[in-house]
């Protein structure tokens, strides 16, 4: 199988990979559909992930077809659609009724506003600075949006009444060289 691949800082290619197997009882493998870009993919491609080595898998922001699971898997099975913002959401916790803030809606958070949608809060709430995510978030998901920075993020469980019970971070900061 194809897949991007590190080569050296500055420098990235599509190469033939070995298709990946089922090891731990846990394992989950995916056929990828669609993916995108992450600021992470950024952080890799300038260096600065240590341990990287040249011949390692970039990607981790997608949407996928469950394939194969392994023999403990209990909360997908082969032929389920499975995104990066779907994890994001079983990760949370989110129980019908909560109040669930999405931090960052670049594709990411947008498929965890989408996801968290279906174990049925009272509300979400969509958050980024940048007005064309939040209006992505409000229509395709009905969720409140705030345009505001976010300077980190949020993970706790025991808010006040009324205020978010879950967060789902989907915020990288950016780029510089």
């Amino acid at each position: 199988m194809r897949a991007l691949t590190y080569v050296d800082i500055g420098r990235v290619e599509m190469a033939e990979v070995p298709r990946p197997v089922i090891e731990e009882p846990t394992d989950v493998l995916l056929r990828v559909t669609t993916t995108a870009i992450c600021g992470s993919d950024l952080h890799v491609l300038h260096g600065r992930i240590p341990g990287m080595t040249e011949g390692g898998s970039l990607g981790h922001e997608f949407v996928g077809v469950v394939e194969e699971a392994g023999s403990a898997v209990r909360s997908v099975k082969a032929g389920d659609v499975f995104t990066t913002g779907y994890d994001c959401a079983v990760e949370a916790r989110i129980e019908e009724g909560d109040v669930v803030v999405v931090q960052g809606c670049g594709p990411v958070g947008l498929m965890a506003v989408q996801a968290a949608r279906t174990f049925k809060p009272s509300v979400i709430c969509a958050v980024d600075s940048v007005a064309q995510r939040l209006e992505m978030a409000q229509a395709s998901a009905r969720c409140r949006s705030t345009r505001r920075r976010c300077t980190s993020p949020a993970t706790s469980r025991t808010s006040p009444a009324g205020a978010a019970r879950m967060c789902c971070s989907s915020v990288s900061g950016p780029s510089r060289r």
